[in-house]
């Protein structure tokens, strides 16, 4: 029939159609056949807790930051990766490299040597606590740990870190208005990457552009910004009698 026919032009060129059996990986306790969670299936959980600073006139962020990473994988972890995904904005990058000569982010960032400036890193909840090295490959980087991380252990990083602020490209940078400066930031803090029993630690450079692959966690972060400035992120504000005025607490409270 010509919706049959419709069917199966919407598959591949190698004449699979939308009817085809989906390639799930080999059924095991961690995955059903299904798709769905086995028995087995974990999750690693990450938290976070960030005091932030916006410099408005050098447009410049500095943080402090300590992340408690829940090790639920049944796997002895010797080291952890984070995603450092400022470093993007490094002259010397891989995603600015493999930019074309011609492009607005090209030209943008070859005025521009950002990326970041980490500092005081510290690791405690395994065997032993000091100073450790902080491993950087380009917009990855690894910390090895004193002992193994084990399965059901939790290991927290302390650490400091700043970044000049780029020029606004896409949802990163800061750009001056008639009304002032307006300062968007995403992928602002160092992230855990994602370990998986897929692929184990997920550990893909960043390029400039596609989405995310992180762990679920709680975050509490504070941001102390100029007066007269507004704070717009996802999240629960806590203190809203500090922050707002009367008129704005009762929008916010309406809006929910």
């Amino acid at each position: 029939s010509a919706v049959e026919d419709a069917f199966r032009r919407a598959g591949g060129s190698d004449g699979e159609n939308v009817f085809k059996q989906i390639d799930w990986p080999t059924p095991s306790e961690m995955r059903l056949g299904s798709g769905f969670p086995g028995p087995d299936y974990w999750q690693q959980r990450c938290d976070y807790d960030i005091d932030a600073t916006l410099d408005t006139d050098k447009e410049q962020i500095t943080a402090s930051m300590r992340v408690t990473y829940h090790n639920n994988s049944p796997h002895e972890l010797g080291y952890i990766w984070l995603n450092l995904e400022q470093n993007l904005f490094n002259t010397n990058s891989i995603g600015t490299k493999s930019r074309s000569p011609g492009s607005v982010m090209k030209v943008l960032e070859d005025d521009f040597d950002g990326g970041y400036t980490i500092s005081n890193l510290r690791v405690a909840g395994v065997s032993g606590r000091g100073d450790f090295g902080l491993k950087v490959y380009d917009t990855l980087g690894r910390i090895d740990l004193p002992s193994p991380l084990r399965s059901g252990q939790s290991v927290v990083l302390e650490m400091d870190f700043s970044f000049p602020i780029p020029p606004h490209l896409r949802r990163m940078g800061a750009e001056t208005v008639e009304q002032g400066k307006i300062f968007e930031l995403a992928q602002w803090f160092p992230q855990v990457c994602k370990y998986d029993d897929v692929h184990g630690w997920n550990t893909l450079p960043y390029l400039g552009s596609g989405e995310f692959y992180t762990d679920f966690g709680n975050y509490r972060v504070a941001i102390t910004v100029p007066q007269g400035y507004i704070v717009s992120g996802s999240g629960m504000l806590e203190n809203p009698d500090d922050v707002l005025a009367a008129t704005q607490r009762k929008r916010l409270d309406q809006a929910f």
